[in-house]
């Protein structure tokens, strides 16, 4: 279930996405109260928290951005327009939920085979 976290070109079956995604939205939340924490710190005002969260919610939505970008690239899909598409939702889902919403599309995402796999696959059934 939590193998291959890392290995962002390995097509992974349902229940490894689900571990992809526990492990990556704690990641996601531990880095984005990381940055509002210091954040908040910095400005040290009545408005820390909010500050804080504002910083959480854009850090969360990088976070998010770059993680599909990655997984994407790893597996040759950055020229395909629904891959973009997916990854463009999960950061709107982003905005309006975080990190636990937006990475559920880049969960998907790493079920998906590569570019690499479906050529190959072309090539040997013609």
């Amino acid at each position: 279930m939590f193998s291959n976290l890392t290995n962002f070109l390995y097509e992974r079956s349902a229940k490894q996405a689900f571990g992809f995604y526990l492990a990556y939205v704690i990641l996601g939340v531990l880095i984005g109260a990381l940055a509002g924490g210091i954040a908040g710190t910095i400005v040290g005002s009545e408005n820390a928290f909010e500050v804080g969260a504002r910083t959480g919610t854009i850090v969360a939505i990088i976070y998010t951005l770059v993680l599909g970008l990655l997984i994407a690239k790893s597996k040759g899909l950055l020229n395909s327009f629904p891959t973009l598409v997916l990854i463009a939702l999960a950061g709107v889902i982003c905005f309006f939920i975080g990190a636990l919403g937006g990475l559920i599309p880049i969960a998907y995402l790493s079920t998906r085979p590569s570019a690499l796999d479906q050529s190959i696959q072309n090539v040997q059934l013609d």
